[in-house]
């Protein structure tokens, strides 16, 4: 369990450090310190909240059924981002913006669970031999 603590810390930080990364770049770097890292953390809440309520569940289970393989986190991770763009303020937009907003999503939720698999379920071989 003290794996799974840590995978979720590592994930949240990283989750952070992305909002904080996109929104300086969304704002041309012309922005109050205090707006962005107000910004950054609800993204980190954001992030904190998915990983919490869909990753934690989904890497039980695939723990459990014993489908620990890098890439089965990453179609997890994936679904979200095609999901998402169906939320009801996108379906105005336009395709450019759709295409955007899903490839937005898709490299934080490959990110996030990259990270988190890194430090819950990639085991170094030992050296023993």
């Amino acid at each position: 369990m003290n794996l799974v603590i840590k995978g979720l810390r590592n994930a949240i930080l990283t989750g952070w450090g992305l909002s904080f990364a996109y929104l300086w770049y969304l704002a041309d770097f012309n922005v109050l310190f205090s707006h962005l890292l107000y910004a950054s953390v609800l993204g980190g809440l954001v992030s904190a909240s998915a990983l919490v309520f869909y990753m934690l569940p989904i890497h039980l289970w695939l723990s459990r059924s014993e489908l620990v393989g890098l890439h089965y986190y990453l179609m997890v991770g994936l679904v979200p981002s095609i999901i998402f763009v169906f939320i009801p303020s996108f379906t105005d937009a336009t395709g450019r913006l759709i295409i955007e907003s899903i490839i937005t999503y898709a490299v934080f939720g490959v990110t996030l669970t990259t990270v988190f698999w890194f430090s819950v379920c990639y085991r170094k071989p030992n050296k023993t031999n």
